[in-house]
């Protein structure tokens, strides 16, 4: 099949996702909900027992994850698309079938990203760690794995900017050195 073709089709799957994920949590979601109604609590205390039960630590992990993956896909060139997409289906199936179906965890969702990377070409690892660094959902999706309950990272808020800029120099030092194993030009 033509790298275009698999991008399309991959791209339709993605925006399926969410709405494959609705209907299969959607039961079990309605009894949690229902129960919260129940309770004798505030407007607000209900309000926030609502959308933890939406958006439990777990499921904004996931949503940054896909969100970072997703703006990134969205700023590449075809080919650069084309290279993604050919390291993607030669992934484990276990990985790019448990990524389009939306049923990789949190923990499954960083192995897949790191066996991406390890199997993808130079210029796809360049792109990763740059959108990692330099794009909000990379520091979003940062904030959601190790800062816990924080909003997201934001430039001019101190102690999270210093994780952020510790993270990024670690992770571009990493591609260095990589590239440096494996005979390539470094970004540095």
């Amino acid at each position: 099949m033509p790298a275009a073709t698999v991008a399309s089709v991959t791209v339709v799957c993605l925006e399926n996702i969410h709405c494959s994920r609705s209907l299969r949590e959607a039961p079990g979601l309605a009894k949690e909900v229902s129960e919260i109604l129940q309770q004798d609590l505030t407007i607000e205390e209900t309000a926030q027992n609502v959308w933890n039960a939406l958006w439990p630590p777990r499921k904004r992990r996931q949503a940054a994850f896909h969100v970072f993956g997703m703006e990134l896909l969205a700023l590449m060139d075809l080919e650069a698309t084309n290279n993604f997409f050919a390291t993607f289906f030669n992934l484990p199936p276990f990985f790019w079938r448990g990524f389009l179906g939306s049923t990789l965890s949190s923990s499954q969702l960083i192995a897949f990203a790191l066996v991406t990377f390890v199997l993808a070409p130079f210029s796809i690892k360049a792109r990763l760690v740059w959108h990692l660094i330099a794009n909000p959902a990379g520091g979003y999706m940062i904030s959601q794995y190790f800062g816990g309950a924080q909003e997201h990272i934001k430039p001019a808020s101190g102690q999270p900017q210093q994780k952020l800029e510790v993270t990024a120099a670690l992770l571009y030092m990493s591609l260095a050195e990589l590239s440096l194993l494996a005979g390539q030009q470094t970004l540095i």
